[in-house]
């Protein structure tokens, strides 16, 4: 069974909406992509009546015994039982544009919600909307129990995609991954890419970036920099674009 979120790390949790926008980060390098973000979550959640859960974790994770991407699943699954939606945003993801509201873009056929990246076209976890559905809850407790990609460089995402039907390798190569659809490939929605937008496919019109690889900046000051922009962008459109 997927574990629960501690009490103790839930103390500043108050829920008052009906829909999540949660993150975390348990590295010194991405809790400080955490704390450039989050106020473009938190505007964002509060323009819409969303609640919030941005969780740094200072080298401590909810599973010990897995990569700390594992994580996202815990939190997923355990938020599911207080919210009728809970969106999931990796910490160098960050709003770019406040509007508009995610929930309007639903069409509310599938469990959950993804976007397609750029390389290959294939789901990408790094923005994940989930319904509170039974639907939801057995397709990650699937992705939990794909123990052999636990340690995969794509992780639960590599366990999703392979439930899916994608076949992956040890290369990887995204832009040549034989698909052959299961049935949990038709319980994914996806949503467009302004919603998980990376590299060539970021535009005006990208509500959430993804400083994703291949196109993140390794130069980790160089990234801090380039998400403050995004930041004031963000703040910017929403003081002067409504």
């Amino acid at each position: 069974m997927i574990p629960n979120i501690p009490k103790e790390l839930l103390n500043t949790w108050n829920k008052k909406n009906d829909m999540l926008i949660c993150s975390m980060a348990n590295k010194d390098q991405f809790i400080n992509m955490l704390h450039i973000m989050s106020p473009t979550v938190w505007a964002y959640a509060d323009i819409y009546k969303i609640d919030h859960l941005m969780l740094p974790l200072h080298n401590k994770q909810l599973q010990s015994s897995r990569p700390s991407a594992w994580d996202k699943i815990i939190m997923i699954n355990h938020m599911l039982d207080f919210y009728e939606i809970v969106m999931w945003i990796d910490c160098d993801c960050i709003f770019y544009n406040p509007w508009p509201d995610i929930r309007t873009i639903l069409d509310y056929n599938y469990p959950m919600y993804l976007t397609r990246q750029q390389w290959g076209g294939i789901p990408n976890t790094g923005v994940w909307v989930v319904r509170s559905t039974q639907q939801s809850k057995d397709i990650l407790q699937a992705v939990w129990n794909n123990k052999k990609f636990i340690d995969n460089p794509w992780w639960e995402q590599a366990a999703l995609l392979d439930l899916m039907g994608y076949q992956l390798s040890d290369s990887q190569d995204p832009n040549n991954i034989p698909f052959n659809p299961t049935p949990l490939s038709s319980q994914i929605g996806y949503l467009d890419i302004i919603w998980n937008s990376c590299g060539s496919s970021i535009s005006e019109q990208t509500v959430i970036k993804h400083y994703c690889s291949p196109s993140r900046p390794k130069d980790l000051n160089d990234l801090y920099q380039k998400m403050g922009k995004d930041r004031h962008d963000f703040f910017w459109k929403l003081d002067n674009c409504r």
